[in-house]
């Protein structure tokens, strides 16, 4: 299968979903070694990582279809929800899916990561 849906968590609590293929679920690691960026999902796994913690991965769905995997992003999220929105702990800050959907990132939601 070329694409799937994966999840990272922490102490079993998810915290991100993401559509990917390859390695890209575990980008996000090497991405806040390098980044200093204040972006949510970046800052928390730095905030792991600063612990001498790992991320957890999980990827729940594989398909060829990457129109399938989008809409499995957008359902997980949903079911899930997102911190930013008051629905769950999730720090994606669109609903998933390709492009940019429903995108909430304010100061005060940073400052709860």
């Amino acid at each position: 299968m070329k694409y799937y849906v994966y999840i990272l968590s922490y102490n079993e609590i998810p915290f991100y979903v993401g559509k990917g293929s390859g390695s890209r679920m575990y980008s996000h690691v090497q991405t806040a070694k390098r980044n200093k960026s204040k972006h949510p999902v970046l800052s928390k796994i730095r905030k792991i990582l600063a612990n001498n913690e790992n991320v957890e991965y999980s990827k729940i769905f594989f398909t060829d279809n990457a129109v399938e995997a989008y809409s499995k992003e957008i359902e997980t999220i949903k079911s899930i929800g997102r911190r930013n929105l008051h629905e769950g702990p999730l720090l994606n800050l669109t609903d998933g899916g390709e492009g940019v959907i429903n995108y909430v990132w304010i100061d005060s939601h940073r400052k709860k990561i």
